[in-house]
């Protein structure tokens, strides 16, 4: 995976290596998180899943209120965009 400063950057890149996957995925500890906060198709915001349970993912994210902490957000939440995955 790329290093990326702009999280359009991240999406097109796990898009064409074919690591995307939708926001009603179930993502697994590890998969990138993408944003979009008002759904208008512009992704705004990315973090890192650390947990998912079912109902709840988990997350740590930078930038969030100008710090860096865990955040969690209901599975398939309109926020959430999509998610990246890494191959092992």
């Amino acid at each position: 995976m790329p290093r990326f400063a702009g999280v359009g950057v991240g999406v097109d890149w796990f898009k064409s290596h074919k690591q995307w996957k939708g926001r009603n995925y179930v993502p697994k500890p590890g998969n990138i998180i993408f944003f979009d906060w008002i759904p208008y198709g512009n992704i705004d915001h990315v973090g890192i899943v650390i947990a998912c349970d079912g109902k709840t993912v988990y997350t740590i994210e930078g930038n969030s209120h100008d710090t860096c902490r865990e955040r969690s957000y209901r599975e398939g939440e309109r926020c959430v965009y999509g998610y990246g995955w890494i191959k092992s």
